[in-house]
């Protein structure tokens, strides 16, 4: 069936938008490829390779950069711990959640709050 699952090596715009409505609303959940394509009706391997060609990056780097998003809106908007709002953006590990949001912004989450004051 032609356009079902895309066109042009690109995922079709609506089922895109299933997938990131899908990654929002689990941000806090373990999110995985597979949980993904099953959202998209495609294979695994297939999904990926479309994902990629439709956005530009993995769609793990797209759950982390949603992820290191949602926090950085907490942290301006919250009063929550560092440890609560990393929980809140999926990650179990404190380290794990400064060390990536170093990585993707550059700066400590607590670096980051006291830049929005």
């Amino acid at each position: 069936m032609p356009g079902l699952y895309g066109v042009g090596g690109r995922i079709a715009p609506a089922r895109l938008k299933q997938v990131f409505d899908y990654i929002e609303a689990h941000l806090d959940q373990q999110t995985h490829l597979s949980d993904l394509a099953e959202t998209a009706s495609m294979s695994t391997f297939y999904f990926a390779r479309l994902f990629k060609n439709s956005v530009g990056f993995s769609p793990h780097k797209h759950v982390i950069m949603r992820r290191i998003e949602r926090a950085k809106d907490l942290l301006k908007r919250s009063s929550m711990s560092v440890l609560e709002i990393g929980i809140r953006v999926g990650y179990l590990d404190a380290k794990h959640f400064r060390n990536t949001f170093r990585r993707e912004a550059g700066v400590s989450p607590l670096e980051f709050r006291s830049s929005q004051s």
